[in-house]
């Protein structure tokens, strides 16, 4: 499960351009398993969801309803780890645009050669 919830985070906006597989299909999906997951496994479900929402243009309120309830939700977590994603993804989820620069992939760093010298 925590395989495909990255995997879905990272790449939901390709599959939601099929047919019958938007966002909130997306979403639907890999929601019904919160229930029976590990707790670090919420962790990623979080990131997934803050990623669907970004990836969600335009804005499907519905959808971000729904999400907003879930960070909201988990706020209050005793798992500081949960707790801290929920509050920090429900504050940039409310955002709006800049929630995209925010989370948005890391450019590629160029090749170096690494100089290794051994001195004794």
């Amino acid at each position: 499960m925590q395989v495909s919830a990255y995997l879905l985070g990272e790449y939901n906006h390709l599959l939601a351009r099929r047919p019958g597989c938007s966002p909130k299909d997306i979403f639907v999906i890999i929601h019904e398993k919160l229930p029976t997951v590990s707790t670090p496994t919420i962790s990623i479900l979080l990131s997934t969801y803050a990623k669907i929402l970004m990836h969600s243009q335009p804005p499907d309120p519905e959808l971000q309803n729904q999400i907003w309830a879930i960070f909201s939700k988990y706020e209050t977590c005793i798992d500081t780890e949960i707790q801290q994603r929920a509050v920090e993804y429900f504050a940039l989820s409310r955002k709006g645009e800049a929630l995209m620069d925010i989370l948005a992939e890391m450019p590629k760093f160029p090749e170096r050669e690494v100089y290794l010298s051994v001195g004794f």
